[in-house]
Protein backbone atom coordinates (compact mmCIF):
# COMPACT_ATOMS: atom_id res chain seq x y z
CA UNK A 1 0.00 0.00 0.00
CA UNK A 2 2.84 2.39 0.83
CA UNK A 3 4.30 1.76 -2.61
CA UNK A 4 0.98 2.71 -4.23
CA UNK A 5 0.82 5.97 -2.26
CA UNK A 6 4.41 6.75 -3.29
CA UNK A 7 3.57 6.10 -6.94
CA UNK A 8 0.58 8.40 -6.73
CA UNK A 9 2.55 11.22 -5.12
CA UNK A 10 5.88 11.02 -6.91
CA UNK A 11 5.35 9.33 -10.21
CA UNK A 12 4.08 10.54 -13.53
CA UNK A 13 2.52 7.16 -14.27
CA UNK A 14 -1.20 6.74 -14.31
CA UNK A 15 -2.93 3.77 -12.77
CA UNK A 16 -5.69 2.26 -14.85
CA UNK A 17 -8.14 -0.30 -13.52
CA UNK A 18 -8.37 -3.57 -15.47
CA UNK A 19 -10.38 -3.28 -18.66
CA UNK A 20 -12.53 -6.25 -17.70
CA UNK A 21 -13.57 -4.55 -14.43
CA UNK A 22 -17.09 -3.24 -14.04
CA UNK A 23 -17.77 0.39 -14.86
CA UNK A 24 -18.67 0.99 -11.19
CA UNK A 25 -15.27 -0.35 -10.08
CA UNK A 26 -13.34 1.54 -12.77
CA UNK A 27 -15.02 4.81 -11.86
CA UNK A 28 -14.45 4.23 -8.13
CA UNK A 29 -10.74 3.48 -8.60
CA UNK A 30 -10.16 6.42 -10.93
CA UNK A 31 -11.87 8.81 -8.50
CA UNK A 32 -10.04 7.38 -5.49
CA UNK A 33 -6.57 7.46 -7.04
CA UNK A 34 -6.55 11.04 -8.30
CA UNK A 35 -3.09 12.49 -7.83
CA UNK A 36 -4.24 15.77 -6.29
CA UNK A 37 -5.76 15.03 -2.86
CA UNK A 38 -8.05 18.05 -3.21
CA UNK A 39 -9.68 16.38 -6.22
CA UNK A 40 -10.22 13.05 -4.44
CA UNK A 41 -13.63 12.32 -2.96
CA UNK A 42 -14.05 12.27 0.80
CA UNK A 43 -14.73 9.04 2.66
CA UNK A 44 -18.36 10.17 3.05
CA UNK A 45 -18.63 10.64 -0.72
CA UNK A 46 -16.98 7.30 -1.43
CA UNK A 47 -19.34 5.42 0.87
CA UNK A 48 -22.21 6.68 -1.31
CA UNK A 49 -20.48 5.69 -4.55
CA UNK A 50 -22.48 3.21 -6.68
CA UNK A 51 -19.60 0.71 -6.49
CA UNK A 52 -19.99 0.58 -2.71
CA UNK A 53 -23.77 0.85 -2.51
CA UNK A 54 -24.33 -2.00 -4.96
CA UNK A 55 -22.14 -4.44 -2.98
CA UNK A 56 -23.86 -7.25 -1.13
CA UNK A 57 -23.26 -7.78 2.57
CA UNK A 58 -21.31 -10.93 1.71
CA UNK A 59 -19.03 -8.97 -0.65
CA UNK A 60 -18.38 -6.35 2.03
CA UNK A 61 -17.46 -9.05 4.54
CA UNK A 62 -15.06 -10.64 2.07
CA UNK A 63 -13.40 -7.27 1.38
CA UNK A 64 -12.94 -6.69 5.11
CA UNK A 65 -11.48 -10.17 5.55
CA UNK A 66 -9.01 -9.49 2.76
CA UNK A 67 -7.97 -6.19 4.35
CA UNK A 68 -7.50 -7.83 7.72
CA UNK A 69 -5.44 -10.68 6.33
CA UNK A 70 -3.21 -8.37 4.31
CA UNK A 71 -2.53 -6.09 7.30
CA UNK A 72 -3.82 -2.96 5.60
CA UNK A 73 -5.62 -1.91 8.75
CA UNK A 74 -3.65 -0.09 11.43
CA UNK A 75 -4.58 -2.29 14.35
CA UNK A 76 -2.38 -5.26 15.15
CA UNK A 77 -3.12 -7.98 12.60
CA UNK A 78 -3.07 -10.76 15.20
CA UNK A 79 -5.71 -8.98 17.29
CA UNK A 80 -7.98 -8.64 14.26
CA UNK A 81 -7.50 -12.25 13.22
CA UNK A 82 -8.35 -13.49 16.72
CA UNK A 83 -11.50 -11.35 16.79
CA UNK A 84 -12.41 -12.47 13.28
CA UNK A 85 -11.98 -16.15 14.11
CA UNK A 86 -14.20 -15.74 17.18
CA UNK A 87 -16.89 -14.02 15.10
CA UNK A 88 -16.68 -16.72 12.42
CA UNK A 89 -17.08 -19.43 15.05
CA UNK A 90 -20.12 -17.61 16.48
CA UNK A 91 -21.65 -17.26 13.01
CA UNK A 92 -21.05 -20.93 12.26
CA UNK A 93 -22.70 -21.86 15.56
CA UNK A 94 -25.73 -19.70 14.74
CA UNK A 95 -26.01 -21.28 11.29
CA UNK A 96 -25.89 -24.76 12.83
CA UNK A 97 -28.66 -23.79 15.27
CA UNK A 98 -30.84 -22.53 12.39
CA UNK A 99 -30.59 -25.91 10.64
Amino acid sequence: MTHLVYLLKMSSISIEPPENASQFFRSFILRTLRKDPKERPTAAELIEDPFITQLSEESCIEIIRTLVKSSLLHKNKDEYEEEWEEEEEEEEGEEEEEK
